[in-house]
């Protein structure tokens, strides 16, 4: 009815192919056709590649049809064309120009240390310390105060590397400022982005193994900066995720990325 069809002209029951015919004479219709309906007029040898439409003096055309499976360019950034905004003593507001998958040009904010060395370099690490004794595992965690969101946070060792650092030697360096503990690398994750949409900030998680045995971890003394205060939280492997939930029921902000590791430890 909504094609304006006699009565002679509706297709039958159990067959579609028809229907091209009739949508010709609507090309919006045609165009809402879902892809398994149109699949089914070209098993039964309709062409679906166009269809015909009337231009303004009346004369039939084809239009062209989106064609399924075209490849997408590859987005890019253009590096020679970033605009700094702004900048302090540790960080810079830039503006990025960029091509997305058709194309377009558009730009992209972005916060970037000023103490990166390279895009493709780590801003730092993040340390994933298990102290092993006899009586089992435990990791290691920082509680510190952090004034971006004004509360204290629960956290993985963590900090910037120096330049001409390896990322196994601030692993060990951070650890023992941060906790005062000694340990051996046992593995180091690729790199990882901590905020990927407003930063180009990255770190790797490094895993390093404490005994809690030997003599320098007896009695272990952190070593901070000046201005820099964090209490050593440690807890046992085996209810991480119980005591992380505890813990922001008190009002302590969790990190993603613990959170994230204490639940695949759970559903191992």
């Amino acid at each position: 009815k909504r094609l304006g069809l006699a009565r002679s002209e509706t297709p039958k029951r159990g067959s579609i192919k028809p229907f091209k015919t009739c949508l010709q004479k609507d090309h919006t219709l045609w165009n809402r056709l879902s892809f398994m309906t149109k699949r089914k007029l070209e098993e039964e040898g309709e062409e679906v590649g166009t269809v015909s439409e009337k231009n303004k003096e009346g004369k039939e055309e084809d239009a062209p049809a989106k064609v399924e499976g075209e490849a997408k360019k590859p987005p890019k950034v253009d590096m020679s064309t970033v605009k700094v905004l702004g900048k302090s003593d540790w960080m810079r507001l830039e503006t990025l120009t960029y091509h997305d998958e058709k194309g377009v040009q558009r730009p992209w904010d972005r916060c970037v240390r000023t103490t990166k060395q390279s895009e493709s370099a780590a801003d730092g690490v993040m340390v994933l310390a298990i102290l092993k004794s006899e009586h089992g595992e435990q990791v290691v965690l920082v509680k510190q105060f952090r004034p971006a969101i004004n509360a204290y946070t629960l956290e993985l060792p963590s900090g910037l590397a120096d330049e001409g650092e390896t990322d196994e030697e601030a692993a060990l360096r951070e650890l023992k400022e941060e906790c005062g503990y000694v340990g051996v690398v046992t593995g180091k994750s690729p790199m990882l982005y901590l905020s990927p949409g407003m930063s180009n900030e990255s770190i790797k998680m490094v895993t390093v193994h404490v005994d809690l045995d030997l003599p320098e971890n007896k009695n272990p003394v952190q070593k901070l900066d000046e201005g820099e205060f964090c209490e050593v939280v440690k807890v046992e492997r085996e209810t991480l995720l119980q005591e992380l939930e505890r813990f922001s029921r008190d009002g302590v902000e969790v990190t993603c990325d613990l959170f994230c590791l204490a639940h695949g430890m759970q559903l191992k």
